[in-house]
């Protein structure tokens, strides 16, 4: 799958959101997490189709591989930082390392940390549950892909799992298990898995998707009370809202040339180093001099994204053309003789 600049335009406009809700409180309920999980959802279940339909298959192991090359290294040295400031204050850190980063934070916080959470690393609760959901969908997804009608079925569970949320909020749920546990955010990311389906056969009308998009987003606005009670509609419109954003992105047009405009899509190619570091900056700060730590946060993402995530971007793109050309050069031979 090739850059699209306008979706890294909708990566940066969700990492502002996040910056705004941790930065200035706004939005209210960090909606920003909620437009990452729609999109990693479209991303990950467009790239898996494309290998499928390339090459017949699905290589698992190649796709925890480059998950792994991609995530791991930022997130170490952000972890690696953590520990030695941790140390120098004269705290044991691994336990919190442990908790926090090996991909467990959300539930560890919903069901272990009982409404209290290790401020420096508390945002690594959305990566475990983006990477509890890539252990999983490549497996469910190739069993979908036999099914007759896997957007049916996508549907139907997204569905079961929105009006389960709305169940536990009925009961009186406290913040911390509706808002963590990985069963209570699937929803968004399922919506993403959707969105690829209905994008790789053009089901819908490039013309209606970005005023479709508009008026979830109003619908949100308007109609969202915060708290608990906004997982029952609000969450659900912005996530409809953010799936028909990204979709906008796709065909040329107004907003494809607006989202791929070059600062925000920058923003976005640094948007996960950004969301890895500007937490621990705050926690490092104590939530003092907040626009000084917004600066830090940017130039220490720019600098991850430079000389961490980009290198191995290139070495893992030369590898594979290194084996594209072997590969060619094998099948060549075999034709010849």
């Amino acid at each position: 799958m090739k850059r699209i600049a306008a979706l890294d335009g909708v990566r940066g406009i969700a990492i502002l959101l996040v910056l705004a809700g941790h930065f200035f409180a706004w939005p209210p309920g960090g909606r920003g997490v909620d437009l990452f999980f729609v999109l990693s959802g479209f991303l990950i279940t467009t790239l898996l189709l494309e290998e499928r339909e390339r090459t017949g298959r699905i290589a698992i192991k190649a796709f925890y591989v480059r998950r792994a090359r991609r995530l791991l290294p930022p997130l170490a040295v952000l972890l690696s930082a953590y520990g030695v400031i941790e140390l120098i204050r004269g705290n044991d850190p691994l336990a919190a390392i442990a908790e926090y980063g090996l991909y467990g934070a959300n539930v560890f916080i919903a069901y272990q940390a009982h409404g209290t959470h290790n401020l420096a690393l508390v945002h690594l609760w959305s990566l475990a549950e983006e990477e509890q959901f890539y252990l999983v969908w490549p497996v469910i997804l190739i069993a979908l892909a036999k099914a007759r009608r896997p957007m049916r079925t996508l549907s139907i569970v997204t569905c079961g799992l929105i009006l389960f949320r709305f169940g536990v909020i009925a009961e009186g749920a406290s913040w911390w298990h509706v808002y963590y546990p990985p069963q209570m955010r699937a929803d968004g990311l399922l919506i993403g898995c959707i969105a690829a389906f209905v994008a790789r056969r053009r089901l819908l009308s490039s013309k209606w998707v970005p005023v479709g998009a508009a008026f979830c987003f109003a619908g949100w606005w308007l109609l969202s009370p915060g708290g608990t009670e906004d997982f029952i509609l609000g969450v659900p419109l912005f996530e409809v809202g953010s799936t028909l954003l990204l979709l906008s992105a796709l065909v040329p047009s107004v907003s494809t040339t607006l989202l791929g405009m070059y600062p925000l899509a920058w923003i976005g190619r640094v948007s996960y180093s950004l969301y890895l570091w500007h937490v621990t900056l705050l926690w490092l700060f104590d939530h003092q001099m907040r626009l000084l730590v917004l600066l830090l946060s940017f130039a220490a993402a720019t600098a991850s994204y430079l000389l961490i995530e980009q290198p191995l971007r290139v070495r893992s793109s030369q590898r594979k053309t290194i084996h594209l050309s072997a590969r060619s050069q094998i099948d060549g031979a075999t034709a010849i003789t």
